[in-house]
């Protein structure tokens, strides 16, 4: 008994023919003269698949164009932290208040109404505890300390 195989007999001999074969045996007789498409359709399908690799191609290059967009806009904004971090100094906040007790003197003149004289004063007495010590030690008035109050810092 042979399984899975037709057996074909010739006068001489008989030889199993396994499914392999007469699968390549239905392929070769399908593709005969009426089966086989002609150029004008093989022309037309490589068409149609081109067109298709095409749309393809272009929507993964709008999609790394959009990539390539995000990534340089991000890239952007941490250079400009960076910039922004060595820019501020220690005597600097994030908000760009004035520490009284570690700006220097051209940052104290920063502050409105703080000239070198005025700065030259903070700076001699240091440290504060609260930015109101600039009052309470004399280095400035109520009036000239309402300006600067909200620009400056203890830490």
């Amino acid at each position: 008994m042979i399984s899975s195989a037709l057996v074909v007999s010739t006068n001489r001999w008989m030889r199993p023919i396994g499914i392999e074969t007469l699968l390549v045996i239905a392929l070769v007789t399908g593709c005969t003269a009426k089966n086989q498409p002609d150029d004008q359709q093989v022309r037309k399908e490589a068409a149609q698949t081109t067109a298709e690799v095409k749309q393809g191609a272009k929507q993964a290059g709008e999609q790394i164009k959009q990539g390539a967009a995000t990534a340089e806009r991000t890239l952007d904004d941490v250079a400009a932290g960076v910039k922004d971090g060595l820019k501020n100094s220690p005597s600097e906040d994030a908000t760009g208040a004035v520490d009284i007790n570690s700006a220097t003197k051209s940052r104290l003149m920063t502050l409105p109404g703080v000239g070198a004289s005025e700065a030259d004063k903070i700076i001699r007495n240091r440290p504060y505890d609260r930015a109101h010590d600039l009052v309470k030690k004399g280095v400035m008035d109520e009036d000239a300390f309402a300006k600067v109050s909200s620009r400056v810092v203890v830490r």
